[in-house]
């Protein structure tokens, strides 16, 4: 297994089946998992204060991948970049899914690059600083792991998508 330690960050009951699946795959994963209705404000509320008191920093750490699967991607804008991008390791793989993973995409992208965070997503662009050989495995072992939870399996890049996107931050990645 390529991926050691997993993060996952999004909206019950998805977050909770990526997170099943992981375990049952034997990938250790943290977890931060808000309601189905919370909006980009509440949910940077609680990453800010999480922030403040060191929490993401010791809980992401070592973390190799980050899976997000938010239903408001007002999340992904409020809450995750501010106060989570900047404590993701660099060289690790962001992996953005969801029913937030259409919008605001490149965006999302030239953030985590800002970061040296290789970004990962379904609806990813060619140029948009996503994915290396790294990303591509990772890819695989997620599709490995939620291929029985539709629609999540779904939701998961096709190898086209990864191949049109590359990231100058693959060296760190491909090291792992």
């Amino acid at each position: 297994m390529l991926f050691h330690r997993a993060a996952v960050l999004g909206s019950a009951p998805d977050a909770h089946r990526i997170s099943y699946g992981l375990f049952i795959a034997g990938v250790p994963a943290q977890t931060w998992i808000l309601p189905g209705e919370c909006d980009g404000r509440a949910a940077a509320e609680c990453a800010e204060v999480s922030a403040a008191r060191g929490e993401w920093a010791s809980r992401l750490a070592r973390t190799d991948i980050t899976v997000t699967a938010f239903r408001d991607p007002r999340i992904l804008d409020e809450a995750v970049v501010p106060y989570l991008l900047p404590h993701l390791p660099i060289g690790s793989v962001w992996l953005q899914l969801g029913r937030a993973a259409r919008r605001g995409t490149d965006r999302l992208a030239l953030a985590a690059a800002d970061y040296e965070i290789s970004f990962l997503s379904p609806y990813c662009q060619a140029g948009s600083g996503a994915a290396d050989a790294f990303c591509d495995i990772a890819v695989r072992q997620c599709s490995d792991v939620l291929s029985g939870y539709e629609p999540l399996a779904s939701w998961l890049p096709s190898p086209r998508a990864v191949s049109a996107c590359r990231s100058p931050h693959s060296a760190a990645s491909a090291a792992l």
